[in-house]
C-alpha cells in the first residue's frame, strides 16, 4: 500500500516539476523571440483559466493512473497473497524509479536553457 502511494506522490510531483520547469524554460523567451512571434504566447482570461482547469484533470488522471496498475497486475499474477502484494510493490518501486528520471531529464532541460538565456543576457 505504502509504495502505491508512493508512485502516486511520485507522479504527482513529476508533474509539478514539469510545470516549474516549463515556467523555468519559458522565462525570458519574449526578449530574445522575434517581434512576429511575440503576440502568439499571449493568453486571454478564458484560455488561463480553460490551462488551469485542464492542468488540475491531468493531475487526477496521472493519481488514478499511478494507484490503478500495481495492484491490478498484481492481482492478475497467480500464487499467494504474499506473492501478489510483493509484485505490487516491485511494480510501484518501477514506477517511482521511472518518475523520477523523468523529472530528472525535465530539470536538466530546465537547467540548460535557464543557463543558455543567462549566458544570452550576459553578453548583450
Amino acid at each position: 500500500l505504502i509504495s502505491v502511494l508512493a508512485a502516486a506522490v511520485s507522479a504527482l510531483s513529476l508533474q509539478e516539476t514539469q510545470m516549474f520547469s516549463s515556467r523555468a524554460i519559458s522565462t525570458g523567451n519574449r526578449r530574445f523571440a522575434k517581434s512576429g512571434l511575440v503576440g502568439r504566447t499571449w493568453l486571454s482570461a478564458t484560455e488561463q483559466i480553460e490551462k488551469g482547469s485542464n492542468r488540475s484533470t491531468e493531475r487526477w488522471k496521472s493519481f488514478a493512473a499511478s494507484v490503478l496498475p500495481s495492484p491490478i497486475l498484481a492481482a492478475l499474477v497467480p500464487g499467494t497473497l504474499a506473492t501478489k502484494c510483493t509484485v505490487a510493490a516491485a511494480l510501484a518501486a518501477v514506477q517511482c524509479a521511472y518518475s523520477v528520471v523523468q523529472a530528472e531529464g525535465t530539470v536538466a532541460r530546465a537547467t540548460d536553457a535557464v543557463a543558455i538565456k543567462s549566458r544570452s543576457a550576459a553578453v548583450c
